[in-house]
């Protein structure tokens, strides 16, 4: 073997070698609950930090690296795998009873102005309710169009991510924007009656950790604050978390409420960011957490609207008595 060849092989060698250690560490940042980036950034990434594991254990075995190395390629990915366990669509419902309700939520994108594969979406699935973040102007005029849905709550912004929009075929209760945090950061705050109940939704659109991962958290302390002082028999709390699942302040947010991610069962469901080519590479940031008795009969992702993200779909029930 040529000496260039062998020289190229001994850098591969040792580049799989450090991914294994750092691989290692990446994937414990779920499970630390220290507040910095460095923790929170690289904490969103299990499913790929899997398919990584997976490859670097192709790596150890065609170089024949020591067992220590091989030890921490199958600890990280049995660690992901513990990760995204609740996330796989092996789940069966509960048995529900009551009337459904049909929502669509979707981060339409502030910088976009084709309103027009939304309003398809929505004419095709035809959905109960509406839930939107990023709002401007064009899509309020659109959201304003839409004469089946007489329950509006519209608040547009053209030069930021701040706006918001909650449209519904039945009337909407105490719709109002509220604000948990920061006086920068609205959420919208709205009751809907579903047959007989009735859920307190609070719809969120935080800054990304990227921006300022205080806000972030400090906007799911106050919600779950204000959430335990209301106790609300029947809450969701949907839209775009800048946060996925595995993340230990979102995390915190579901325990603190006893909510459970409607993902669980249902598959990763990556929704951002689209550009990406492949679902691999997509992160599941837009959640739906609601109370336990709250069922999730359906949960898909939609198509590409113009937005960064990917609309979700839901489906909910309440559980049988």
């Amino acid at each position: 073997m040529e000496e260039n060849e062998k020289r190229r092989l001994s850098g591969f060698k040792y580049i799989v070698i450090a991914g294994v250690y750092a691989l290692s560490l990446l994937s414990l940042t779920p499970y630390i609950s220290l507040q910095s980036k460095l923790i929170d950034l690289p904490s969103h990434f299990a499913l790929q930090y899997a398919v990584g594991a997976v490859l670097l254990l192709l790596g150890v075995r065609y170089y024949r690296l020591p067992q220590a190395c091989y030890v921490l390629s199958i600890a990280a990915l049995a660690i992901n795998l513990v990760t995204l366990a609740p996330y796989f669509p092996i789940s069966s419902d509960a048995a529900v009873s009551g009337r459904t309700l049909k929502i669509l939520q979707a981060n339409v994108l502030f910088l976009n102005d084709n309103t027009d594969a939304l309003k398809t979406l929505i004419k095709a699935e035809d959905p109960d309710l509406i839930v939107a973040a990023e709002v401007n102007d064009h899509f309020a005029a659109m959201f304003n169009s839409l004469a089946d849905y007489p329950g509006k709550a519209i608040w547009p912004e053209n030069n930021n991510a701040r706006g918001l929009a909650v449209l519904s075929k039945t009337p909407l209760q105490h719709a109002d924007r509220a604000y948990y945090e920061d006086l920068k950061i609205p959420s919208a705050s709205f009751q809907l009656a579903v047959g007989e109940k009735t859920i307190q939704f609070v719809s969120v659109h935080p800054y990304t950790p990227l921006v300022n991962l205080q806000s972030r958290d400090a906007l799911f302390t106050g919600i779950t604050t204000a959430m335990q002082q209301q106790k609300p028999e029947n809450l969701v709390i949907l839209g775009d978390f800048n946060a996925t699942p595995y993340c230990h302040a979102l995390q915190k947010l579901t325990q603190d409420l006893a909510l459970r991610n409607a993902r669980q069962g249902k598959g990763l469901l990556g929704t951002w960011p689209v550009f990406f080519p492949t679902a691999l590479l997509h992160i599941p940031i837009d959640q739906f957490l609601a109370s336990d008795n709250i069922v999730t009969t359906d949960y898909h992702t939609g198509p590409d609207i113009g937005s960064d993200h990917l609309p979700s779909l839901i489906t909910l029930s309440f559980k049988a008595p």
